[in-house]
């Protein structure tokens, strides 16, 4: 839920593009399970350093903690977290 909630506000904003219908297409999506945004979740987000700004990356982040989850990102900035993480930190975001 949280990568939905941020993917629609930078669509919003302009600073990314998105299908009109994204929403619907991923509820569609066969077995896919969505995490709800937790008490537990947002509570975590306090206890993280601040290495960067990102209010939806300290999120996710939290949500991977939390649940003993495995993020899947190329952001480098996430990989500076105490994290599981798949991807290759190759991105400047």
């Amino acid at each position: 839920m949280a990568s939905l909630w941020e993917i629609a506000i930078k669509s919003r904003d302009g600073r990314l593009e998105a299908p009109e219908d994204l929403d619907r297409r991923v509820e569609a999506i066969p077995n896919l399970a969505i995490l709800p945004v937790r008490t537990a979740h947002a509570w975590r987000v306090r206890g993280l350093p601040t290495l960067h700004r990102d209010p939806f990356d300290h999120l996710l982040i939290a949500q991977a903690l939390c649940e003993n989850m495995t993020l899947i990102t190329r952001d480098r900035w996430i990989a500076r977290y105490d994290v599981s993480i798949l991807g290759q930190s190759v991105s400047n975001a």
